[in-house]
């Protein structure tokens, strides 16, 4: 995180060079920016396009920069989606499961053998068992529902676009 904010602040500087480009801003800036940079471009360039290549140079490093990040980073965010997702199904599948349990656990515990006088009792337990069937099902923005059959459709789907990337990156 430290590191995209590092590097959008970069871009938000390269951002206020641009502004001050052409303006009477520009010669401070330019004997800050020799100091720390021994180019000698100032011996090669008048002052707008020394300045001017100086900030087109800073805005390709930090496109090469972002680039090798994301190379770097990839794999993590690939990983870290596939870790979430999986997790989300599994805990769903656990849930799920437990859930369906229930009825079976309601049903033996022994409320056939409730005495007569407790027969609303009996009533209300055999309406909570059928109540209990129903599983709770979770779906994402009403769209599809969060199941395995759904997470499994995902890997595929996620894997089919991996390999057609793959093989469009290996071309190019």
């Amino acid at each position: 995180m430290a590191i995209l904010l590092s590097t959008a602040y970069q871009f938000f500087i390269l951002r206020i060079c641009f502004e001050v480009f052409n303006t009477d801003g520009i010669n401070n800036v330019n004997k800050k920016l020799r100091k720390l940079q021994s180019d000698q471009l100032d011996c090669k360039y008048d002052e707008l396009t020394e300045y001017f290549i100086r900030c087109v140079r800073h805005h390709e490093m930090l496109l090469r920069f972002t680039k090798s990040f994301n190379d770097v980073i990839n794999p993590m965010e690939v990983s870290q989606l596939i870790m979430s997702v999986a997790s989300i199904c599994l805990g769903i599948l656990r849930l799920s499961k437990m859930a369906s349990l229930l009825p079976d656990a309601i049903f033996q515990c022994k409320w056939i053998n409730l005495e007569s006088k407790q027969l609303q009792l009996k009533k209300d337990i055999a309406f909570v068992i059928q109540h209990a069937h129903r599983i709770p099902q979770f779906n994402a923005y009403n769209l599809y529902d969060m199941n395995m059959t759904s997470f499994v459709k995902v890997l595929k789907l996620a894997f089919s676009v991996y390999t057609v990337l793959s093989s469009l990156e290996k071309k190019e």
